[in-house]
C-alpha cells in the first residue's frame, strides 16, 4: 500500500464535518431523496457502500494488462493497471500537495485527453468531485459556472489557459491552476504529477479508500444551457454506476468491445456513454480530441470500434467527406444519435452501408441512459421499422407519462416523460428553486419532454414542453417540423420557433442554414413542408440564417428567440 492511502482515509475521516456543512442544493432534498432510494431498495443497511468505487477498481485489479485507452492526441495506449497507477498518482497531489477533501470540487478544461479518466480514477480514491468547463464559452459564461462550484484545482490545456484564467478572476475564485500540455514553467505541470515508471506504482487495497457514501456526489454536470446559464447537475457515485450497469446490460457491452468517445467531457454523453460503461466492463476505448470528419474515419478504420454515440451533426459531416464511401464500418455492431434528435435522410446514408443507425434518448437529469433499442442484435429491418421511435426505457429506469395534472395518460397518448430510477441525478448544486422545480412526488423527475409509449412497448417523443407552439389551440411540436425540413435537399441545419401571431395565438418560423452550394428558396421549402405535414404545422415563415447561437452542443434558445422572436421575415 502506497504511504499516502493513510492520508486519504485520515482526510476522509475528516472531511465529514466539510460534509455536514454543505449542502449542496439543498441538504432537505439529499436527505429526504436517500431516505426514499434506502426505504425502495429490497437490502438493508450499508451493503451497498462504495459498491461504485469497487466495481472500477475490480476491474483494474482483474483485468491489469489488457488495453484500456487510447489517447488519440499523444498517440499512447494505457493499460487498465496504468489507468489505476495514474489515478493514484493524481489521487496523491490532490490531497497531499494540495489538502483537498472529500467533498471538494476539481475542474477540467481541456480537449478530450487521458487527464478526464486519471481524475475519475482519484475521485473513487478520494471521493472529490469533477466538474468540466467548456471552453467554447465566454469567460462571462464561465465564470458564474466557477463562481458558484468554486473548484480548488483546475487542470486546463494551454488552449483553454487564457479562457479559464479570464474567468477565474471574473468569478474572484482562487483557483491553482495545472497545466495539462504546456512545459513553460509559468503554472504547474500535469507531467511533473504523473512522473515516475508505472512498474514502480503500486495502488492501495480497496478497503484504503472505500470510505465515503455512494450516495455522495462524483460529478457535476452542466445542463439546460439552451436557454440560460447552465445548471450544475449533481451526479452519485450511484448514479454512475447504474448508468454504467444499464449501459452494459441493455447494449450487451462486453470486453471485446471498443467504443469511440466522440463527444467531449463537458457533456454527460462523454462520461456516462461511452467511455465509464467501457471501463466498468473491460472493454476499450478511443479519446479524441478533434470532431474533424477525416480524423472519425481515419480512427473508425484502424480501432474498429464496435459501438458509439454522437449527435446528428456528427454523422451528417462524416457522410459528407470524401472518404466516408471508403471506410470500411463493418467492425461496428451498433451506432446510436443522442443530444437531440436526427432526421430519416441522416439514418439513411448509414442504413445503406449497413450500419446499424438508431435514435437513442435520456438527458442528464435522469439518467442519461433512459432508452435504447432493446435487443443490441435486432436486424436493420426492425431498426428501420421503428427509426421513429427512441427504442425502450432501459435497465434501472421506470417511465411514467402525465398529463397537465399529473395523471397517468393511456398508452398512445401524449404526456410528459417522468423518471425514476438508481441513475437518475441528486439535484442541482446550490440551486433549491431548480431542483424543487424538476422534482415530482413520489421520486420521479419530470423531463419536460412530451411523447407517448405504443402497443410494443416503443417510447415516441413529440419535443420539448417548454417549446411546444400552441396555433388555433392546437400543439405543434417544432421537432416535427425540423425533422422535416431536415429532409430537405440542401438544408444543413435548421431550428423551429414560435411567434407571435394576432389571430392563431402563436405560429411556427422556421430558421434555415443551407448546405454550402444550396441556394436558400422559401417558397421551395414551404412546398417540400407543405408535402409532408398538415398544415397548421407548415411554418409561417422561413428566415435563412449564416450559422445558428451555440451553447455548447446545442443551439441557444434564448439567444435565438431573442434574435427572431418577432413576426415576420
Amino acid at each position: 500500500m502506497p504511504h499516502h492511502a493513510p492520508t486519504i482515509r485520515s482526510r476522509m475521516r475528516d472531511a465529514r464535518k466539510l460534509r455536514a456543512s454543505r449542502c449542496g442544493p439543498s441538504e432537505l432534498y439529499r436527505k429526504e431523496t436517500r431516505a426514499l432510494w434506502l426505504k425502495r431498495r429490497p437490502w438493508k443497511g450499508r451493503i451497498m457502500l462504495n459498491d461504485a468505487v469497487k466495481g472500477f477498481l475490480y476491474r483494474i485489479l482483474r483485468t491489469p494488462s489488457r488495453e484500456a485507452v487510447f489517447d488519440r492526441a499523444t498517440g499512447k495506449r494505457y493499460a487498465y493497471f496504468e489507468l489505476g497507477c495514474r489515478g493514484a498518482r493524481l489521487a496523491k497531489y490532490l490531497t497531499d500537495d494540495l489538502g483537498l477533501q472529500q467533498g471538494e470540487v476539481i475542474a477540467l478544461s481541456a480537449e478530450n485527453n487521458i487527464a478526464f479518466i486519471d481524475a475519475f480514477y482519484a475521485s473513487l480514491m478520494t471521493g472529490v468531485i469533477i466538474t468540466t468547463y467548456n471552453g467554447r464559452l465566454r469567460a462571462d459564461d464561465l465564470a458564474p459556472l466557477i463562481a458558484r462550484e468554486r473548484p480548488r484545482v483546475v487542470f486546463v490545456s494551454e488552449g483553454h489557459r487564457q479562457k479559464i484564467e479570464e474567468s477565474c478572476r471574473l468569478a474572484d475564485a482562487s483557483c491553482v491552476l495545472v497545466s495539462l500540455d504546456g512545459e513553460d514553467g509559468s503554472l504547474p505541470c500535469y507531467s511533473d504529477i504523473m512522473a515516475g515508471e508505472i512498474g514502480a506504482c503500486s495502488l492501495p487495497s480497496l478497503d484504503g479508500f472505500a470510505d465515503f457514501d455512494i450516495e455522495e456526489t462524483q460529478l457535476l454536470v452542466h445542463t439546460g444551457g439552451t436557454t440560460g446559464l447552465p445548471k450544475s447537475a449533481k451526479i452519485s457515485f450511484r448514479a454512475v454506476l447504474y448508468n454504467a450497469l444499464s449501459e452494459i446490460l441493455t447494449v450487451g457491452l462486453t470486453q471485446r468491445d471498443c467504443g469511440i468517445t466522440f463527444l467531449p467531457f463537458f457533456h454527460t454523453v462523454g462520461w456516462n456513454v461511452t467511455t465509464l460503461p467501457s471501463l466498468l466492463v473491460g472493454a476499450r476505448i478511443v479519446l479524441t480530441d478533434s470532431l474533424d470528419p477525416g480524423v472519425l474515419l481515419e480512427l473508425i478504420a484502424s480501432e474498429r470500434p464496435t459501438t458509439g454515440l454522437a449527435l446528428e451533426a456528427v454523422f451528417r459531416r462524416m457522410a459528407e467527406h470524401p472518404a466516408f464511401a471508403s471506410t470500411d464500418f463493418s467492425s461496428y455492431r451498433l451506432l446510436a444519435n443522442g443530444a437531440g434528435p436526427i432526421s430519416t435522410s441522416t439514418m439513411e446514408l448509414y442504413w445503406r452501408r449497413g450500419v446499424k443507425l438508431i435514435n437513442a434518448y435520456g438527458m442528464t437529469e435522469t439518467g442519461p441512459n433512459n432508452c435504447f433499442y432493446p435487443d443490441s442484435d435486432e436486424s436493420l429491418e426492425s431498426i428501420m421499422q421503428h427509426s421513429d421511435t427512441v427504442g425502450k426505457p432501459m435497465c434501472f429506469t421506470e417511465l411514467k407519462i402525465v398529463d397537465e395534472e399529473g395523471r397517468e395518460v393511456p398508452t398512445g397518448t401524449d404526456g410528459e416523460l417522468l423518471w425514476r430510477g438508481p441513475v437518475t441525478f441528486s439535484g442541482y448544486w446550490n440551486d433549491r428553486a431548480s431542483t424543487a422545480g424538476i422534482m415530482a412526488e413520489g421520486g420521479w423527475v419530470r423531463s419536460g419532454d412530451i411523447g407517448h409509449l405504443d402497443r410494443m412497448g416503443y417510447v415516441h417523443l413529440q419535443g420539448r414542453l417548454k417549446n411546444m407552439i400552441v396555433t388555433n389551440g392546437e400543439n405543434v411540436f417544432p421537432i416535427e417540423i425540423e425533422n422535416t425540413l431536415k429532409d430537405c435537399p440542401g438544408v444543413e441545419e435548421c431550428c423551429v420557433i414560435g411567434v407571435p401571431d394576432a389571430e392563431r395565438g402563436e405560429v411556427a418560423k422556421a430558421l434555415v442554414h443551407m448546405e454550402e452550394g444550396a441556394a436558400f428558396d422559401r417558397d421551395a421549402l414551404e412546398r417540400f413542408v407543405r408535402g409532408k405535414l398538415s398544415s397548421i404545422k407548415v411554418p409561417h415563415y422561413f428566415v435563412e440564417v449564416d450559422d445558428f447561437f451555440k451553447r455548447g452542443l446545442k443551439v441557444d434558445l434564448g439567444a435565438i428567440k431573442e434574435r427572431y422572436g418577432h413576426a415576420g421575415e
